[in-house]
């Protein structure tokens, strides 16, 4: 599968977040703790997605096997309309339209990343922010879940 330029730098985001010593590898420990924050999982199926995320069996995901290993799996099925505007409206607190730094970081949160920084949440928004006006609306919120 060929990854546009944006969804490539949107893999990448996603892969650092996942990568906490920042080694350029996801190891079994980060895969674990990933992985716990988003559901249930055992640690059978930990190792079963280690093994077939790391082609290369050096005992962690590199960035290009992490893409080819998630990208087909994001790029399936997006999530109805109604489901995408519910997440939206959940997290722009101040109901203007826009996700802004305060709201990303409690975004960031929710979805399981820990406490990020103001920068780290504005580096965030940059990934998807279009027209560079430094918040996320809805249709940059949207194409981000929906990958498009």
């Amino acid at each position: 599968m060929s990854l546009t330029a944006d969804q490539k730098q949107r893999c990448k985001a996603t892969f650092d977040f996942f990568d906490k010593n920042k080694n350029g590898s996801i190891d079994k420990g980060e895969l674990r703790e990933a992985l716990n924050k988003l559901g249930d999982f055992s640690e059978m199926d930990v190792t079963s997605i280690l093994n077939e995320a790391d082609v290369d069996k050096s005992g962690g995901i590199e960035f290009d096997e992490f893409c080819k290993f998630v990208a087909p799996r994001l790029l399936k099925v997006p999530p109805p309309a109604n489901e995408i505007k519910a997440a939206f409206d959940k997290y722009d607190k101040n109901k203007d339209g826009f996700l802004g730094a305060d709201e990303v970081i409690s975004l960031a949160k929710d979805l399981g990343f820990g406490a990020i920084t103001i920068d780290q949440a504005k580096n965030m928004i940059s990934i998807v922010d279009d027209n560079n006006d430094g918040k996320i609306s809805f249709d940059e919120f949207k194409r981000l879940v929906i990958n498009k």
